[in-house]
């Protein structure tokens, strides 16, 4: 990665691109133009966890050229979209937050979720960035869970929706699957509730 330019940045798995993935993003992009800087989002081609032996492995609800096209669609600049490795995996999370965000990346300020980990044995958190930004000079933004009709958006609420339908309503739910419902992944919370009544 070269010849990139100081930019606010988006980071997190962003599986879904849920209505929580895509308020953070927004905020990276509101703030880079605000700044005159570049926006940007830092994720992982694989998921983290299937790395880790004996956890469940964890497939994508999208592929990642899809969720490309929607992290672009938000007005992103640039997409840090790189494996999670062993090398990455075995990262203090002073060398994380140093080598990636902050050298290779070139974060002027950076948004995450409250629950955000990385580093090694995910030791690193908000808490530990926020410090970090504090030494290394840098801004670092914790964004709150978003709430639709006072429920958490999360890829578990939405599993766990798609779960309740019973497997041949959930095959063919993810046979019309598209583009657009994607990036109204929050309607699930009302839909879940008027299936439930």
């Amino acid at each position: 990665i070269n010849n990139i330019e100081p930019c606010a940045v988006a980071l997190g798995n962003f599986d879904g691109v849920h209505k929580g993935h895509q308020e953070l993003i927004h905020r990276a992009v509101r703030a880079a133009k605000r700044h005159g800087i570049k926006s940007a989002v830092f994720t992982f081609s694989n998921h983290p966890r299937n790395m880790i032996p004996g956890q469940k492995s964890v497939e994508n609800i999208i592929y990642n050229d899809e969720k490309a096209v929607l992290i672009e669609e938000l007005g992103v600049d640039y997409l840090f979209d790189i494996p999670f490795t062993k090398e990455i995996m075995t990262m203090e999370p002073i060398d994380f937050v140093k080598g990636l965000i902050v050298e290779k990346f070139k974060a002027a300020e950076t948004f995450c979720g409250f629950n955000y980990k990385f580093g090694f044995k995910a030791a690193g958190n908000v808490k530990f960035l926020k410090a970090c930004a504090k030494e290394m000079g840098f801004v670092a933004n914790e964004v709150h869970p978003v709430s639709v009709d006072g429920e958490v958006v999360s890829l578990f609420s939405f599993v766990g929706f798609l779960s309740s339908m019973g497997s041949l309503l959930f095959l063919l739910f993810l046979l019309l699957l598209s583009y657009s419902f994607l990036k109204q992944l929050h309607i699930i919370n009302s839909i879940g509730k008027q299936y439930q009544s």
